[in-house]
């Protein structure tokens, strides 16, 4: 099994009630440096797409960011985050979810 990891942030509009992917970015590997850099990305994505949504008039709550790594027996899931990392997702008022399994 090959080590990936995909991250995905998804939304809620409020009007009409429905949920709407903000960003998405995958590596064909994975190490725990990866996952800050990922999560960077999205957020800067994530904000861009709710700056697009809210121009138009809308709004968009519930943003969730999900990790989710696909490693091969044996190799520990971990990660660090760095300030600028959080600070981006906090702008965002978004949570994160780290999967794992």
């Amino acid at each position: 099994m090959v080590a990936r990891l995909a991250l995905v942030a998804d939304g809620t509009l409020a009007q009409p009630a429905r949920e709407i992917a903000l960003a998405s970015g995958k590596a064909a590997s994975y190490e725990p440096d990866l996952v800050d850099a990922l999560v960077r990305k999205g957020a800067s994505e994530a904000a861009a797409a709710m700056d697009r949504i809210e121009s138009d008039g809308g709004a968009v709550e519930g943003v969730e960011f999900c990790v989710r790594p696909v490693l091969p027996d044996g190799l520990r899931p971990s990660f660090n985050l760095s300030a600028e990392a959080v600070s981006a997702l906090s702008k965002l008022n978004a949570s994160l979810d780290f999967d794992p399994y």
